[in-house]
């Protein structure tokens, strides 16, 4: 391995959101990302190799936070929060009305980090129990298309689409000033407590339609270049199968996240050489990790990466590279 690899220090990776529900395939995840943390992991079963940075924030944020703001620099806030303290007798709408716009910027640059957190949580619990909702929805709705099969077939087609939380820029409704509340929050919570060199790793189901995704389109849309490459990567169990060697599957570990390294190290400092880099990563996965994989390892993980073309296209709105990552469909 080159001294791009064997000389830059360890990189660190935060997930992204602040507050991440247990899944699954979060299990392996440090096989291909180590030293990976969370802002808060909820509901991770006993040993979880991934940390938790935060904890959960205490309740009563307002003092804490009023005193920061002149009196008409509340309104925004207050809307916000008595959304939260009344939502079901609130339309989405309202909480769309109380964080857009100028909410990011109105935030004061010395604003107590425990308020910042605490309204950060407050978001995120109203974002999760709005998906959880729709999920639910979305599951009443297929099986009342199951029932009703084709004996009516203008009253099936008239049921809403299956409910997506990673929708396309072109087919979904992404929201784009409430990606930037969420990714503000991000950067100013939980990347001090993250050692450099790091990268954000976003959760896309998790995050939904206010995705950091739809920046970068949004970003693309404006004439801006992008790089960006895909990775299918099989899902490596925590422990491997007996019938492995455990001393090569560490090791063929520590290349790929070495060498994923190099990648994001080459596209932060010269973004020029990172498709050697890309090529180096997608000729490891194809030739060494498959073939490796569990013969019952046929689910996979989708990686992706975006950054900019080049050094002068970086902005500090976007950190980048960026990773995205979700299981495979």
């Amino acid at each position: 391995m080159s001294a791009l690899i064997m000389g830059s220090p360890p990189r660190h990776y935060g997930l992204f959101p602040l507050v991440v529900a247990w899944q699954p395939y979060l299990a392996g995840l440090t096989w291909y990302l180590p030293n990976l943390e969370a802002g808060l992991l909820t509901g991770a079963p006993p040993g979880s190799p991934i940390r938790s940075v935060l904890r959960q924030p205490r309740q009563q944020l307002w003092q804490a936070f009023a005193k920061h703001f002149q009196p008409g620099e509340l309104s925004q806030w207050q809307a916000y929060l008595q959304y939260l303290a009344s939502q079901e007798d609130q339309d989405e709408q309202d909480l769309r009305a109380a964080i857009r716009g100028t909410l990011a910027p109105a935030l004061p640059p010395q604003l107590d980090g425990e308020a910042l957190w605490s309204l950060a949580y407050q978001l995120e619990e109203t974002l999760a129990e709005k998906q959880r909702v729709l999920a639910q929805v979305a599951a009443q709705e297929r099986a009342l298309a199951g029932i009703l099969g084709e004996a009516d077939e203008e009253e099936r087609l008239s049921l809403p689409l299956d409910v997506t939380f990673s929708p396309l820029l072109a087919g979904g409704a992404p929201d784009l000033p409430l990606a930037r509340l969420r990714l503000h929050f991000w950067q100013k919570i939980l990347a001090p407590k993250l050692p450099a060199p790091w990268t954000m790793v976003v959760l896309d189901p998790a995050a939904g339609e206010s995705s950091p995704r739809f920046l970068w389109e949004a970003a693309r849309e404006e004439g801006q270049e992008l790089w960006q490459a895909h990775f299918l990567l099989p899902s490596w169990p925590e422990q491997p199968p007996p019938e492995q060697d455990a001393l090569a599957a560490l090791e063929l570990g520590v290349l790929f996240q070495k060498t994923l390294a190099a990648l994001l190290a080459a596209l932060a400092a010269a973004p020029d050489t990172a498709e050697r880099w890309r090529e180096e990563l997608e000729g490891l996965i194809r030739q060494r990790l498959w073939p490796a994989a569990a013969s019952g390892q046929a689910q996979g993980l989708r990686l992706e990466v975006m950054a900019w073309t080049s050094a002068a296209d970086r902005t500090t709105t976007i950190p980048a590279p960026m990773v995205f990552l979700a299981p495979a469909d």
